[in-house]
């Protein structure tokens, strides 16, 4: 079964990332996923911000 994981979440995963000094291998394990899963997310939010007019990060599935 695949986990779905909160738009507050999936925020708070890449604001995390994107500090200084963070990196993946450090914030992928301290909230419990796999850093492919992050990897994923990240390329989820940037195509979001592309192609959203409003500026939303995530879609609705």
């Amino acid at each position: 079964m695949r986990r779905r994981y909160s738009r507050e979440l999936k925020d708070q995963i890449l604001a995390e990332r994107e500090a200084p000094g963070a990196s993946v291998a450090k914030v992928a394990p301290s909230k419990g996923i796999n850093a492919s899963v992050m990897h994923g997310l990240r390329k989820l939010a940037g195509h979001a911000v592309q192609s959203c007019s409003s500026g939303a990060r995530w879609s609705s599935p």
